[in-house]
């Protein structure tokens, strides 16, 4: 029984989201790779936005 509530607190840790990430890119990154994260960061910051505002 012990074990299944240390599970069950650290599992609850894992389920918050993450506000800040780092984008590491190997090799010789271009413009388009970089054009193509900040629409994704734009698209994902939309649909963020929308949903937690809708309640």
């Amino acid at each position: 029984p012990t074990l299944r509530s240390a599970d069950n607190v650290s599992s609850a840790r894992y389920r918050q989201g993450f506000n800040d990430a780092i984008v590491f890119m190997i090799g010789g990154g271009n413009y388009i790779e970089y054009q193509n994260l900040q629409e994704y960061l734009q698209d994902y910051a939309k649909t963020r936005s929308s949903t937690t505002t809708k309640r």
